[in-house]
C-alpha cells in the first residue's frame, strides 16, 4: 500500500515537484563565469600561438619556392609571382600582410609577415634567403 501524503497524493508525487532553487542556479552560473574568465586568456594565447606557427610554416613554404626558382631560373621571384604559386590560407590572409624585399640583382630576398591592425597578440616575422628567421614573438 503506497504511503499517503496529507495533501492526498503519493510521496513520489510530492518529490517530483521539487527542483533547483534560484540561489543554486545563481551559484552555478557564478562558478561557470569564473571558470570562463580564467580560461579565456589562455584560449586566446593558444589561438595566437597556432596562428604564429602557421605563419612561420607559410614563410618556410615561400622560401622553399624561392630556392626552387633560384635553382631553376637563376633568380628569385617577385612577390606577385610567389603568391601566385602559394597563396595564403584564409586565416593567414586575415591575420598577416605579406611583403618582400629583393636585391637589385634578384639574388637576395627577405620575406616579411606583419600582423594586420587589431592583431595585438601576434608579432612580425621575417625569413631571408639564408634561412635566418627572426621574430619578437615569445614562442
Amino acid at each position: 500500500m503506497p504511503q499517503q501524503v496529507k495533501s492526498g497524493g503519493t510521496l513520489k508525487e510530492a518529490r517530483s515537484k521539487s527542483g533547483f532553487s534560484l540561489i543554486e542556479l545563481a551559484v552555478v552560473l557564478a562558478i561557470i563565469g569564473i571558470l570562463a574568465s580564467i580560461s579565456y586568456p589562455s584560449y586566446l594565447h593558444q589561438v595566437a600561438r597556432s596562428t604564429m606557427t602557421e605563419g612561420r610554416l607559410y614563410l618556410e613554404v615561400l622560401a622553399a619556392l624561392q630556392a626552387q626558382s633560384r635553382l631553376e631560373n637563376g633568380r628569385f621571384l617577385l612577390l606577385e609571382d610567389l603568391l601566385d604559386k602559394a597563396s595564403p590560407s584564409s586565416r593567414m590572409a586575415k591575420s598577416f600582410e605579406v611583403s618582400q624585399t629583393l636585391s637589385p640583382d634578384f639574388l637576395r630576398f627577405r620575406i616579411l609577415l606583419v600582423p594586420k591592425a587589431g592583431k595585438d597578440l601576434l608579432g612580425p616575422m621575417t625569413l631571408d634567403n639564408w634561412g635566418q628567421f627572426h621574430s619578437d614573438y615569445a614562442w
